[in-house]
């Protein structure tokens, strides 16, 4: 049996990341992958073409060398990610979780998916989600959403959770 974890507040107490700015070009390889990935006809965006809301994601990656990785595979001295680990062997040793946790960002960018195929002429104007429950990898899950008032309410399903995510979105 493993020891007890520390509890979460002692990984996230003395985070604080500060703020980075970087410029360079967005090649259209990553928009072509999450295209494929989502099982898209064609990518959402040719090179020179904006964006979808939240695919700036895929840009602006550190790649570290091996050696600045901690035991999760997190960079040891990350910037933006508080060292929780949430890799399979954590998720399910220590957690007690049935498998690796779906990253939740992940999630957020799946409900605007549905927006971005429904209802492609509307341009977001904000957006606010919220993580609810974990999802884990290989569960088949449901996005879904219903038009309220200047926007639409969003969510993430699976057979054992009604909301995993839940989001809501203004159009402009």
């Amino acid at each position: 049996m493993h020891p007890t974890p520390p509890p979460l507040s002692s990984y996230v107490a003395s985070w604080a990341p500060g703020p980075v700015a970087a410029e360079d070009a967005l090649p259209v390889g990553p928009v072509v992958a999450l295209s494929a990935v989502l099982d898209l006809p064609e990518a959402v965006a040719k090179d020179g073409e904006p964006l979808p809301p939240l695919w700036h994601w895929l840009y602006f990656l550190h790649w570290p060398a091996q050696r600045e990785l901690g035991a999760d595979g997190h960079p040891r001295n990350g910037h933006f990610l508080p060292p929780i680990p949430h890799r399979q062997p954590y998720a399910q040793g220590e957690e007690g979780y049935p498998g690796a946790v779906v990253h939740g960002p992940l999630l957020a960018l799946l409900m605007l998916e549905l927006v971005r195929r429904h209802a492609p002429a509307r341009r977001v104007a904000s957006l606010s989600y919220r993580l609810r429950r974990p999802l884990f990898a290989g569960e088949r899950l449901v996005t879904s959403g219903t038009p309220s008032g200047g926007g639409a309410d969003l969510r993430i399903a699976t057979h054992r959770e009604a909301r995993h995510a839940t989001a809501e979105v203004t159009f402009a």
